[in-house]
């Protein structure tokens, strides 16, 4: 976390990391101080999430992209034979076309 405290009174005491993961420490600061940290914080999240917006939007239109697979019909619950027979072949379904 580098936060530029350079400029402000009595800020050469404080090692930023110290203030890690510390929110009482933080709220113990001086109030020039606790305002340039807390306005480093808030810039560097704002940051974050314009990154992730991004992404996310990415992401979302490689899933509309991706082909439904179907869920099967019956449960096979308990691990108890099933309706095929053991190493008899199953035929793939026919599947409608959604274009």
């Amino acid at each position: 976390m580098a936060i530029k405290l350079h400029g402000i009174p009595g800020a050469a005491q404080i090692d930023p990391n110290s203030l890690r993961g510390n929110a009482a420490q933080v709220a113990g600061l001086p109030p020039r101080i606790h305002q340039a940290v807390t306005q480093a914080v808030a810039s560097s999240v704002d940051v974050v999430f314009l990154g992730a917006v991004p992404l996310a939007v990415l992401g979302f239109l490689i899933v509309l992209a991706l082909k439904e697979h179907p869920l099967r019909e019956t449960p096979n619950v308990g691990g108890g034979p099933s309706e095929e027979a053991p190493g008899e072949p199953v035929a793939p379904e026919p599947q409608a076309s959604l274009v």
